[in-house]
């Protein structure tokens, strides 16, 4: 595995738009935010510290007349485009720079704006501690990789590395969002009377594709401490038979802890206003299992703590999300491995972005 620092050439790539950004005020050149989202606010405060004007923001979807004293308008209303456009999507960024291209716009995602200060960096979704940790175990992410199960799963730490790394959209260009896919890739292997563990279950929608894959299965546990989407789950999953609910997020311990909601992801978060109940897998299930997926925004790896005898006694298929921290890449493995050594391990991506990348135990 190669790793290598090149954010500075990665930089030059983008110099020219870059600088027309910056100097707008100057160029005349107007200056738009593609989409509103919690990555938006982010963005106005770096290009308000800046000293640039911001013409608008763009985004089909918001009923929004205007946004801290900005218009809203959807991109049909941009009359020229003569104009540079910000991205700040997350999960589409090259779908939506390709039909900006096709349309004539010039583009940029924010992140490469942030390569001229690289305090804000740290700011950008699930890249709080990459470069951090990445430069500082360079041999645990080249033992990972040579661990790897298949040529696939090498070339997607590398490629993700360099986009997390780097901020190198370039090596992205063969990955898609592909959420039916995520977590029933074709690593994983069902069987009849499989005991599925939701674990994050949000709205129900992994259960239900699971359900949809595996009909004849034995049961499922639904663990979604969030109140308003573990009742649309139930809704949701009402008509499915032998579910177990449980309004609780999985932890390593049993505890009263903060959550926080929003409408990116929800959380476990000292700082959140909402006060969750905490589980440990271990405690709550006595029974054999055989699929265990977990995407619980950051706390995969205290999840799996809790899940120290499952896996040990029955060594069930695991879909772990590592993209939540940098740290998880290794972290999970080694944890789960020192637990079980008799797995294979795969490593798969579901978006064009930072997001939705997925670590499979089987």
């Amino acid at each position: 595995m190669k790793i290598e620092n090149y954010r500075d050439r990665v930089l030059e790539e983008n110099r020219e738009i870059i600088d027309a950004i910056l100097n707008n005020r100057k160029n005349n050149r107007p200056v738009y935010i593609m989409g509103l989202n919690c990555i938006t606010d982010n963005i106005l405060y770096f290009l308000r510290n800046k000293k640039v004007r911001i013409e608008g923001i763009i985004d089909d979807f918001s009923n929004l007349k205007s946004y801290q004293s900005i218009p809203v308008f959807p991109l049909k209303s941009l009359e020229s485009n003569n104009c540079i456009i910000i991205i700040s999507a997350n999960i589409r960024p090259l779908t939506i720079k390709k039909i900006l291209l096709k349309n004539g716009f010039n583009s940029i995602f924010y992140f490469h704006l942030y390569l001229v200060e690289e305090r804000m960096l740290n700011t950008v979704i699930h890249c709080d501690n990459n470069t951090k940790d990445i430069e500082n175990n360079k041999r645990k992410y080249n033992t990972l990789f040579r661990n790897m199960a298949d040529l696939e799963s090498k070339n997607t730490l590398q490629n993700i590395t360099n986009l997390r790394y780097n901020f190198d959209t370039k090596t992205m260009g063969s990955y898609s969002c592909d959420v039916d896919k995520q977590y029933f890739d074709t690593v994983v292997k069902f069987e009849n009377d499989e005991v599925f563990v939701d674990c994050g279950g949000y709205d129900g929608d992994t259960t239900k594709r699971f359900i949809e894959k595996c009909p004849d299965y034995a049961k499922v546990f639904f663990f979604e401490p969030y109140q308003e989407y573990f009742d649309l789950a139930r809704r949701n999953l009402g008509q499915y038979r032998n579910i177990s609910y449980y309004r609780k997020a999985t932890y390593d311990k049993n505890a009263s802890l903060k959550f926080a909601v929003s409408n990116l992801a929800s959380t476990l978060d000292e700082k959140g206003s909402v006060t969750v109940e905490t589980c440990r897998l271990d405690d709550i299930i006595k029974e054999r299992v055989t699929y265990i997926k977990m995407d619980v925004e950051g706390a995969e790896y205290e999840s799996l703590m809790g899940a120290k005898n499952l896996i040990q006694q029955y060594k069930p298929k695991l879909a772990i999300c590592v993209y939540h921290k940098q740290e998880h890449f290794w972290q999970i493995p080694e944890l789960v491995l020192g637990i079980n050594d008799n797995y294979q391990v795969y490593l798969r991506h579901y978006s064009e972005g930072f997001s939705e990348t997925v670590m499979y135990f089987v």
